[in-house]
């Protein structure tokens, strides 16, 4: 009995040994283990069925809805999106604008105010760029009519004096700076000393306009206080001399 209880202990202390000797050793790298990557799958969904009600009787019939693809809308372009902010009106014509053009002769030449041709071409201000391309009014185009100048019957023949001026012909003669000008064939607004230049009749005299002049302001002058200079006065009488000859 005594032996076996040694022999037992023996065996337990050589499983001791086993165990503390593997939880002392070193731990050693597993490798990775390779997986293969498997795509994954993708399931079709299904389409639901409905059933339809049928009266008693009849056999019910299955119904599958039909997918109908959505139709696929054309790009919006660009000038509905973006629509130009003002258009010329219809009829207008364009122009290219040239050196010495203003938006004011522009629109008188056109016979329309400046306000319109700006909002028609989107203008920002008066100014005009040498080479733009901007819309006028037909009338801008139309060839002028000439009409023909020359005097009128009953008109005489005047010769420009030192002061005259179209505006104070007109004036004297009670008739227009145009009808003056058509009369005489004029292109501008000049008019020269010992110039031709027929007239309704004779102007009378011109005679300017005196500007009034404000009369003089009276201003006191001082008058100079006299000074009084003291004279010496004689103090005594003088005594006589006696003189002998």
């Amino acid at each position: 009995m005594f032996l076996a209880l040694f022999g037992g202990l023996i065996v337990l202390g050589a499983m001791w040994l086993s165990l503390t000797d593997r939880a002392m050793a070193p731990l050693r790298p597993v490798p990775p283990t390779e997986m293969a990557w498997i795509p994954p799958t993708f399931t079709p969904w299904a389409i639901p069925t409905l059933w339809v009600y049928t009266p008693e009787g009849r056999t019910p019939e299955a119904y599958t809805p039909a997918l109908t693809p959505a139709p696929v809308s054309a790009p919006t372009p660009l000038s509905v999106l973006y629509p130009t902010p003002c258009a010329p009106p219809a009829g207008w014509l364009p122009y290219t604008v040239r050196r010495g053009d203003t938006l004011y002769r522009l629109a008188w030449r056109s016979g329309t105010s400046p306000l319109l041709i700006r909002q028609a071409n989107c203008l920002e201000t008066d100014s005009l760029q040498v080479g733009r391309v901007i819309y006028l009014p037909p009338t801008f185009f139309a060839t002028p009519t000439r009409v023909p100048c020359g005097p009128p019957p009953g008109w005489v023949r005047y010769f420009v004096q030192p002061g005259d001026t179209l505006w104070n012909l007109s004036f004297r003669l009670g008739v227009s700076i145009e009808a003056i000008r058509l009369a005489n064939c004029m292109t501008d607004y000049v008019l020269r000393v010992g110039q031709p230049l027929y007239l309704p009749a004779y102007p009378p005299p011109f005679t300017p306009t005196r500007t009034p002049t404000r009369p003089p302001t009276a201003t006191s002058t001082a008058t100079p206080t006299p000074t009084l200079t003291p004279t010496e006065v004689p103090t005594g009488t003088p005594t006589p001399t006696l003189t002998l000859t």
